[in-house]
């Protein structure tokens, strides 16, 4: 049978609820759990920021790269036009020495024809000798020298010649120096391209260096919010560490209550069955005599008195408390009777008190019987001294089956002593 019982307190304790944690408790834990949430997602955001950073920079160098490519290919050019105006530079001067040259022929040429035409002119008293020799240039003199008749085939030849080589070489000179004018040019162009994609190139660099200063800036704000991710994670497994502790504690602290609370009502079923055998053994006494006293005696079968009202050991063996009434020794199943006429304005289970028996009596003062094992009244009903209010038992804080009686006047308790002789 006791087995039987202990399983029923374990069972009853089983299906206790379990505690929820304080509203403060849930909150803070909500709130780390979206802090963790929005952490984790700006940790996220970042590395993906991260490795557009690194597309990005992919990109800038394959450009770089082309542009260098493209700077080397123009380098190329400008090399292959400066060599080409070196050899132009050469050839005018190759051109200009033989310009001299042919002038030198032609000088002396003009000097050997005008030298002739004098002569014979000496000898064959020509004529308009004065107007050949006024000739400026070997041109004039040629046109002029032509319309003469008694210039000579050979003499034409010669000098026509020295007007053609002439020609040629000016011709060519001014071909090269053409050239050289159009090489120049290009040269000019192919540098102020290369000068252009220097300027590109330079952009790409600087492009370059600030997506490594803002890879570097995103990598510390990675580093930073995984550390406060770390951080929240603590904290939250700390919360749910403090939130599982208090449920134990709560949960322990219910099941100790509930354990007392059910081996309460048993004590209380025991006390009404020895009531119940005891309402048989004391039916014809239905009104005890409770002696001269202000206030009856409560226990009409004992006077033993095991403490009195005052301070007092604890009967735990716990220091000392102040003991609020009298302690009267019984076997379980005694009756206990009214100390005064009065109103029963309580008949439950209480505390420490256990089974509570409180009597509202007509002079406004108070009395209370504890520790009882049943009731034989109930709340709101009218009692006379000496009728049969309930039974003796040690539910509550009780080491042993006895009445703790009080009296209390305006809500203070009084020693029972002086008002039950």
């Amino acid at each position: 049978m006791r087995n039987k019982t202990s399983a029923f307190f374990l069972a009853l304790a089983l299906v206790v609820a379990i505690p929820k944690p304080s509203l403060a408790q849930e909150t803070k834990l909500k709130e780390l759990e979206q802090k963790k949430i929005e952490s984790q997602v700006n940790v996220e955001n970042k590395k993906s920021r991260v490795l557009d950073i690194e597309k990005e920079q992919e990109i800038v160098l394959n450009e770089i790269t082309e542009l260098d490519l493209k700077i080397q290919d123009l380098e190329s050019e400008i090399q292959k036009v400066l060599e080409e105006i070196e050899l132009l530079e050469e050839d005018i001067e190759k051109a200009e020495l033989e310009i001299q040259g042919l002038e030198k022929e032609i000088e002396d040429g003009t000097e050997d024809f005008r030298k002739r035409i004098k002569a014979m002119y000496i000898n064959s008293q020509v004529g308009s000798l004065e107007v050949l020799l006024s000739s400026e240039d070997l041109s004039g003199l040629l046109s002029k020298a032509s319309m003469m008749k008694f210039i000579t085939e050979y003499d034409i030849e010669l000098l026509n010649n020295l007007k053609h080589n002439k020609l040629e070489v000016d011709a060519k000179k001014a071909e090269l120096a053409g050239k050289k004018a159009a090489a120049e040019i290009l040269r000019e162009s192919l540098e102020e391209k290369s000068n252009v994609l220097r300027d590109k190139i330079n952009e790409r660099y600087e492009k370059m260096e600030s997506l490594s200063d803002s890879l570097v800036a995103t990598e510390e704000d990675i580093s930073n919010l995984e550390q406060e991710l770390q951080i929240i994670e603590a904290q939250i497994g700390q919360e749910k560490t403090a939130i599982a502790n208090k449920k134990a504690e709560e949960r322990q602290r219910r099941l100790v209550e509930e354990r007392r609370k059910a081996q309460a009502r048993l004590q209380a079923a025991k006390g009404q069955k020895q009531a119940h055998e005891a309402k048989k053994t004391f039916s014809t006494q239905k009104n005890y005599e409770t002696g001269n006293g202000q206030y009856g005696w409560p226990v009409p079968n004992s006077r033993r008195i095991t403490s009195s009202f005052g301070y007092r050991g604890n009967p735990t063996g716990w220091g000392s408390d102040f003991h609020r009434g009298l302690d009267i020794a019984a076997g379980s199943g005694t009756p206990t009777v009214a100390a005064s006429d009065g109103v029963v304005i309580h008949a439950g289970y209480q505390g420490s008190y256990g089974n509570l028996i409180k009597i509202r009596h007509d002079n406004g003062t108070e009395t209370r019987y504890a520790h009882l094992s049943g009731y034989n009244v109930s709340t709101g009903q009218r009692v006379s001294r000496g009728d049969t209010i309930g039974f003796i038992g040690s539910t509550g804080n009780s080491t042993g089956p006895h009445l703790h009686f009080e009296i209390l006047f305006g809500g203070s308790p009084v020693d029972p002593l002086y008002y039950v002789r």
